[in-house]
Parts: structure tokens; sequence; C-alpha cells
């Protein structure tokens, strides 16, 4: 069986994203973003949704219709899967924390909603600031270097707060 595969994207550049038309050899071009793509996407029409370093940059306003838009194109019991970029900082320095707080406010307003099942317990207390944990995934320093030549207003950020990866997701009830 071979699985259809598709980019949703309007290639505008928006948040970093990418300019212009890009084409992969089996990948079909979708020209919107989730959260605003009844117009171009049937309900019910994908078993797997993902993202890596998306989901950040989506507008707190605009965070509702994101969710909404993932629980309507999936099939039911579909699959959301996001790997989310988050600064995380020590317990002394709240400054990242109070975003983050209320990003994963959020973000776990997918499970709230009763529109999505988490894939897994949800391990991250929503009680006080989220901080990093050694157990958590990172990313390396060529990266970081990276990232601060590619937007340098935010290598203050990183000099005090880990860049970590978290994997968000669930399953469409």
């Amino acid at each position: 069986m071979k699985n259809e595969v598709f980019n949703i994207e309007p290639f505008e550049g928006e948040g970093n994203g990418p300019v212009g038309k890009i084409g992969h050899e089996g990948v079909n071009n979708i020209y919107c973003l989730i959260g605003n793509s009844k117009e171009h996407i049937e309900s019910e029409s994908f078993d797997v949704v993902f993202s890596v370093s998306v989901v950040e940059h989506i507008k707190n306003d605009e965070f509702d219709h994101f969710i909404d838009d993932c629980w309507r194109i999936l099939k039911p019991g579909g699959l959301m899967v996001h790997a989310v970029d988050i600064y995380l900082a020590n317990d002394n320095d709240t400054e990242p924390g109070y975003y983050n707080l209320q990003r994963l406010k959020f973000y776990n307003s997918a499970f709230t909603s009763g529109k999505f099942q988490p894939l897994e317990e949800i391990q991250i207390a929503m009680s006080k600031f989220p901080s990093f944990q050694p157990g958590f995934a990172t990313n390396p320093d060529s990266v970081m270097r990276n990232w601060n030549r590619m937007i340098p207003q935010l290598k203050q950020l990183r000099a005090k707060a880990q860049s970590t990866s978290l994997l968000w997701g669930g399953r469409k009830l």
C-alpha cells in the first residue's frame, strides 16, 4: 500500500516559512494553512496530520482555528502529531516561563475541548512555569549557532533558556 503525501503551505514566507512554490516528487502541495483550509481540503480526508517546527509560529488568536481545522480534516481516529520548538529556562527565570505556560495552555486545549485524546499521559505540570529537565531532548550547539545567524533577535533568549522540542499529539475523538 502506498501513502499519499501532502504539503500544506501557502509558500508566502510567513513565520520564516518558504517563499515560492517548492516541489518534491511524490508530494502534492495544497496552497493554504491549516486553520483556514475549508475551501481547499475536504473534511475527514487525512489519516495523519504532522508538522515539525511549525505550531510555535501560530498566533494565539488563531490557535483555536488551527485545532478545529486539524480535527475537521482528520478521519475519525486520525492522528495529529507535531514537534514544537519551545524554550525552557530554570525555575528562577520566568520570562520564557510565562510565555511557555500560556502556550502550553493552548496546546492542552486540544484535549480539554474533547476533540483529541492525548497519545500518552501529559507529563508537564500546568500549575507552575515549565522548566528544563535533564531528560528532555535539546537542539545541538551547531543548530543553535545557525538559528542565531538566521534570527539574531532571539540570541539573548537562547543564551539563558534551553531550546527543546515538545512532542504534542493526539487521536481524533
